[in-house]
């Protein structure tokens, strides 16, 4: 039987029949590269002291039982390989193509788990009981994908069988498609989770929160914790 983390069998009664199902996870952490509006590499900026991917592999890690991190290049992999643990996986894109697709899709190719958890590097604030929410929510579907009140949705902070995602990522990326909403547009079975479902986890919804300009890193520092 495949085990899971001990500190996700410890996890609310509500998950219990998911986890029961010993299913093996994994964490996708999107680490592309430099952003136009910071200038640099939001993975490797730091909040607090420390890195935004440290924040969101250190949240991540006791949540499941493997990590990967995808990075644009060689030169993003080596300054990733310096700073977290050596048993978390650091791969590059097996595509030139821009876009967040190609990061899942190489991520899917190497993951043994039955369902992935994506996650962008520059949303540091993670919130355990958000996360297993998605995987319970998971269970029996191609994806559960959190949906706002306007209908937009927020494909890298979902969960994705990964057999399925792998597939359908192919086959968009052969069509020249690299959007993560174009993924989720071609499940044919999605949970789409309302928005306010996790406000009984997260009341203001930091956990959605991410970094794209200089001023946004003091207001989500605030976030965090010491």
């Amino acid at each position: 039987m495949i085990s899971i983390p001990h500190q996700v069998s410890r996890a609310k009664n509500s998950y219990s029949s998911f986890l029961n199902k010993s299913y093996l996870l994994t964490a996708v952490i999107l680490a592309g590269g430099r952003s136009t509006r910071m200038r640099r590499n939001k993975a490797l900026i730091q909040i607090k002291g420390k890195e935004m991917l440290v924040w969101v592999v250190e949240g991540l890690k006791p949540l499941v039982n493997e990590i990967i991190v995808v990075a644009k290049d060689e030169s993003a992999k080596s300054s990733y390989q310096k700073i977290v643990p050596k048993d978390v996986k650091i791969l590059t894109d097996v595509m030139e193509l821009d876009g967040p697709l190609v990061g899942m899709y190489s991520a899917f190719l190497e993951s043994k788990s039955e369902y992935a958890y994506v996650h962008p590097t520059d949303s540091p604030i993670i919130n355990k009981d958000v996360i297993l929410y998605l995987f319970q929510k998971a269970d029996g579907y191609d994806a559960s994908i959190v949906k706002w009140n306007d209908g937009t949705i927020e494909p890298m902070h979902a969960v994705y069988k990964v057999k399925t995602g792998l597939a359908e990522a192919r086959a968009a990326l052969d069509r020249g498609d690299s959007s993560a909403k174009v993924l989720a547009s071609k499940l044919k079975h999605v949970n789409y989770i309302p928005v306010d479902d996790l406000r009984k986890f997260d009341d203001k919804l930091v956990s959605l929160l991410n970094v794209n300009t200089p001023q946004e890193l003091d207001s989500i520092a605030s976030f965090l914790p010491r």
